[in-house]
């Protein structure tokens, strides 16, 4: 009986040890794969952020984009003055980098697996005004930061956020040298 009991207490222990040890690898295995997920988000972000700053940068230096007016599309408000009427009697709008960003970042929302936008601390468009994550990183930027990252709860899902600075060029004061900004300043941001 003696002997019985030794070996059941062995085999429990055996067992129970062998059962922790699957335990821990499988939870290591777990974060792992966690954290390599995050990475990848991270760098879709960036990878994101890259191509948008690319595109604005080109239509700055272009003094912005003429584009034939449609029906449905309308002049940017913010631009007063714009519009220019071609000699076969159609009008061309001009769409500056913030109104191409806008307009691109409709069509991700509604055809990509992700949505970007532009925001800022003081924007010309009330509708860049930032929300309290993208304040909170904007914030971040202004101590030094380059970037800010996060896993939000909205809806019962989970976003993964992503933000970097956009900085004040020389092109960017042919639409905001009313608002005193100077080159090299952290003026707002895009959030993806």
């Amino acid at each position: 009986v003696i002997k019985k009991s030794v070996w059941l207490r062995f085999y429990i222990s055996v067992g129970m040890l062998v059962l922790f040890s699957m335990g821990g690898v499988y939870w290591f295995q777990h974060q792992q794969a966690i954290e390599t997920a995050q990475f990848g988000l991270l760098e879709r972000g960036r990878s994101h952020f890259e191509s948008i700053i690319l595109m604005r940068r080109w239509a700055a230096e272009h003094g912005g984009v003429y584009v034939f007016k449609r029906n449905g599309a309308e002049s940017n408000s913010f631009l007063p003055g714009t519009d220019i009427e071609t000699k076969d009697g159609r009008t061309l709008m001009l769409r500056n980098p913030a109104s191409i960003t806008r307009e691109i970042s409709e069509y991700a929302k509604a055809d990509a697996d992700f949505s970007f936008r532009i925001t800022g601390d003081n924007p010309i468009n009330p509708a860049n005004n930032p929300d309290e994550w993208e304040a909170f990183a904007m914030n971040q930027f202004q101590a030094g930061s380059q970037e800010f990252f996060g896993k939000i709860h909205s809806d019962g899902k989970i976003y993964y956020r992503y933000m970097a600075p956009l900085y004040v060029e020389t092109s960017c004061l042919a639409c905001h040298a009313q608002q005193n900004y100077k080159i090299g300043e952290a003026r707002g941001g895009i959030s993806i």
